[in-house]
């Protein structure tokens, strides 16, 4: 959940700085409506871990392991594939995340693809780009460059890429493709914010 949280305040800084810096281009809005059902779960919809395990088992063919993890104010579900990896978009992906709110809607649907280089993790990042592009248009940039997003401003779909250390040392790169629904994912993030 920490890192759809991290992502979506990524979204989110962008579209503050786009709007209120008038020296900024515009947010492009794509005209094609970003893509509501992926691997045969919905955004919006109310789902548990039986749901999503008996959805993803169909979408891969595979026996899926889940786990759940309980916050504050919402559930993350993850699950693996037996077979350690799946397609999506001609793309392997590691595993799906699927992160709802106090209510089991779906507020996002999170695809991330785990690799011992960031340059690994970039070059599935640049790949994700060229494939939205031909559906979606021109995506929005981060002004750091990490994240690369298309909306029709209800949901959005995005790519990004990130390094971190594991615990215990073993560096992993990520190249993370999410599609969440704005309106809900505004109020998971306001209800998650700190009030410090």
């Amino acid at each position: 959940m920490s890192k759809f949280i991290s992502l979506l305040a990524a979204f989110t800084f962008l579209f503050v700085v786009i709007g209120c810096n008038q020296k900024a281009p515009s947010r492009i809005v794509s005209q094609q409506a970003v893509k509501t059902e992926i691997l045969g779960l919905k955004l919006c919809d109310k789902t548990d871990e039986k749901k999503v395990e008996k959805a993803l088992e169909k979408a891969f063919d595979d026996y899926v392991i889940t786990d759940s993890q309980n916050n504050q104010n919402g559930k993350t579900i993850r699950a693996v594939p037996a077979s350690l990896s799946f397609s999506y978009g001609g793309m392997s992906w590691t595993y799906v995340d699927i992160n709802l709110d106090g209510e089991n809607n779906i507020v996002s649907i999170e695809l991330t693809a785990s690799y011992e280089s960031v340059e690994n993790a970039k070059r599935q990042y640049e790949q994700a780009i060229a494939t939205f592009e031909q559906k979606y248009g021109k995506g929005n940039v981060h002004p750091e460059g990490q994240l690369t997003f298309w909306t029709d401003d209800v949901n959005s779909v995005g790519v990004a890429y990130q390094e971190s250390a594991a615990i215990g040392g073993g560096d992993r790169s990520f190249c993370t493709l999410y599609y969440v629904n704005i309106a809900l994912g505004d109020r998971l993030d306001s209800l998650n914010a700190s009030d410090i």
